[in-house]
């Protein structure tokens, strides 16, 4: 019977352990390997119920063994030591998919128990960097065409790319406007503070595209530089932009129609020009580096598919389209 308590609460414990271990990664999104460590492999001890501490009492009562079963059928839901996951797949995300692929990975992991999908979110360029110095990746979704050109070009890219989702760059401020930025030319008053990714980041590119096509909209070619030298922050990734923005330290910024969608009315959207307009791409492939191939390219096809599109539509994406090729 000593036996018998032991396995039951064993079973509890370190299933509740793995469930919540499981969420945290998925929120955070690293892993060793994300940023240039190596892999470890961790086996779930608990110490406290190892049979050698555990002292049994002589006797067991009817609500003893009532308390039992409800511990051993709590165990079994929470997904216990033994039916840890058999495989691993590490998918390298660009930051402003953070929320919509935390849905779509468990979604994926409902439908594929046997597979435990680690998300590493980053900006693309950051983590285009990562993989090229050896971490362990076996899918890769960047925000342009860019970074994914260069792992290809470098031959990390095994598979033709496709596209994930797509997206559009805006101009945003903090709810209420409180500096009054109305149109791009408010962007040039001396007591503006823009803020915008940096120009490795997607959408620190997209954004000086954006300016670009403005400047030859307006017959002003200088105001991308003039707005360029008036920035006062250049961010690592777009959601950096936007939290600036939300916490009012900067009075504009640069970021995708989906930051301001997840911002839950802390930021708002200034119309620029149908003809400025930027859209962005989500390239996505497999890599060389895949201790998994056969599960990427799986994972590559059910973020295809209707119900992963639907999930994206829901955080503001667009649809991908039907048919890709490598950017060129």
């Amino acid at each position: 019977m000593a036996d018998d308590v032991y396995s039951v609460l064993h079973l509890f414990v370190c299933g509740f352990d793995k469930l919540r271990g499981r969420i945290n990664r998925l929120h955070m999104g690293t892993s060793p390997e994300a940023v240039g460590g190596p892999r470890t492999t961790t086996t779930t001890v608990c110490p406290i119920l190892s049979p050698s501490n555990l002292l049994p009492p002589k006797t067991y009562s009817g609500a003893g063994r009532l308390l039992l079963i409800v511990i051993a059928f709590v165990g079994f839901l929470l997904a216990g030591c033994g039916t840890k996951p058999s495989q691993e797949l590490n998918v390298f995300v660009a930051a402003s998919l953070r929320e919509a692929f935390n849905d779509l990975i468990l979604a994926y992991e409902e439908n594929h128990q046997d597979v435990d999908v680690i998300g590493n979110f980053a900006g693309s360029q950051l983590l285009r960097v990562q993989i090229e110095e050896g971490a362990t990746a076996d899918v890769y979704i960047s925000a342009n065409e860019q970074h994914m050109r260069q792992l290809n070009e470098n031959g990390f890219v095994t598979a033709s790319v496709t596209t994930a989702a797509t997206n559009e760059l805006v101009l945003a401020v903090p709810t209420g406007n409180p500096a009054n930025i109305n149109t791009v030319d408010d962007l040039l008053r001396a007591d503006s503070r823009v803020v915008m990714a940096g120009p490795a980041v997607p959408a620190g590119a997209y954004a000086r595209e954006m300016l670009k096509k403005y400047g030859e909209y307006a017959g002003r070619p200088a105001v991308a530089r003039n707005i360029l030298d008036r920035t006062i922050s250049f961010e690592t990734n777009v959601r950096m932009v936007a939290a600036k923005l939300e916490l009012g330290e900067a009075d504009a910024g640069f970021v995708y129609r989906t930051d301001v969608l997840a911002a839950d009315g802390r930021l708002e959207i200034i119309d620029v020009p149908v003809e400025v307009q930027v859209s962005a791409r989500y390239p996505m492939a497999t890599l060389s580096t895949s201790n998994a191939p056969r599960l990427a390219q799986q994972f590559v096809v059910f973020v295809r598919s209707g119900e992963a599109q639907k999930i994206l539509k829901t955080y503001g994406f667009g649809k991908s389209p039907q048919s890709d090729g490598m950017p060129s």
